[in-house]
């Protein structure tokens, strides 16, 4: 990974998600997603014309200019393009509120895969709270998230069955840990009763990973600090990440 030969074959890879269209919607196309929805909503006029509203860029213009607006808000959720997306919007609606020079970012997440999925919309939205309070002059408060479905995935077969078997004795068990080593003692336990994961779906068991994820002691959170740019033109080389002192990686497997 990373070598000459690696970029080469990426940048042939991305080249073919272009220009064949079949390789695309089986390789990498996900459709008209996040960033369609939230910068190129298409909607018809009322001489019948299509028009694309930026509702990022509009959102921004707005509480700039009233941040106690209660209207503040940006969709991903688009009734008429949805069969068309890889998958619907798991992110599907953000708020703005402002007060005294504070701004909140309020989340409603309808689908979350809470290992794999949630931390990185946890660390990505708070992000974006960050950028937006930047651009409109506030400062960053609180970024609020509100789940909708909540699920965790524990693998398949027969290893799946022993969890469903086992679930009230393993959220009782979870339910009284009072320290870090107690959830080390339950992550013995499964790993010792559990049956192997199939074939082809190894890491696809989420509930060994944030056992061991629930045994570390948090650690100081560090600081992110962006450079003074309009929205659109901030590349990753703009942002500075201070402090982050992390622990080692828990790898494990998308199971959708």
């Amino acid at each position: 990974m990373y070598s000459e030969e690696w970029f080469k074959k990426k940048e042939e890879y991305v080249q073919r998600i272009k220009e064949d269209s079949e390789f695309a919607k089986e390789n990498g196309d996900l459709g008209p997603v996040y960033g369609t929805q939230w910068r190129h909503w298409k909607a018809v006029d009322e001489k019948g014309n299509v028009v694309e509203i930026d509702q990022l860029n509009d959102l921004i213009e707005q509480i700039k200019k009233n941040p106690s607006a209660r209207r503040l808000i940006v969709t991903a959720w688009n009734p008429y393009e949805v069969p068309n997306m890889a998958l619907p919007p798991c992110h599907t609606l953000f708020h703005l509120n402002a007060n005294e020079g504070q701004m909140d970012l309020q989340l409603y997440q309808r689908s979350c895969d809470m290992f794999l999925g949630v931390p990185f919309n946890i660390t990505s939205y708070a992000l974006l709270t960050q950028i937006i309070a930047q651009q409109a002059g506030l400062e960053a408060r609180r970024f609020v998230h509100t789940f909708g479905d909540v699920h965790f995935y524990c693998g398949a077969g027969d290893r799946a069955k022993w969890y469903k078997e086992n679930l009230p004795e393993l959220k009782n068990s979870i339910k009284n840990a009072n320290d870090q080593q107690e959830y080390l003692k339950i992550l013995d336990w499964v790993e010792g009763s559990v049956p192997p994961e199939e074939n082809g779906k190894e890491g696809q068991d989420h509930v060994t990973a944030i056992l061991e994820q629930l045994s570390r002691t948090p650690k100081p959170l560090p600081r992110m600090t962006i450079a003074n740019k309009r929205f659109d033109k901030l590349t990753i080389d703009d942002f500075t990440l201070e402090g982050y002192d992390a622990y080692p990686t828990i790898k494990r497997a998308m199971a959708v």
